[in-house]
């Protein structure tokens, strides 16, 4: 159930930028990279690749998910 609310948000984020803002209004930025931290290596994979998606059409995004993954993802370094 979970690949197919992935799929929806996919289809549905990609080329939106309406929907990309209103993601982001909701948090959903966070939940993409908690999801990558999850043990299930296909939901991983889906959202990596979601994120490196929404990061190339909208390079703004960067900067912004660099506050988010200090917040979520440890600091290996």
């Amino acid at each position: 159930m979970i690949f197919c609310v992935h799929y929806f948000y996919a289809g549905l984020l990609r080329s939106n930028e309406a929907g990309q803002t209103k993601f982001g209004e909701k948090d959903g930025y966070s939940l993409l990279l908690r999801a990558m931290q999850a043990s299930d290596n296909k939901l991983k994979t889906k959202s990596t690749f979601l994120l490196k998606a929404l990061m190339t059409e909208n390079p703004a995004l960067k900067g912004m998910l660099r506050c988010y993954s200090t917040l979520y993802i440890p600091n290996t370094q």
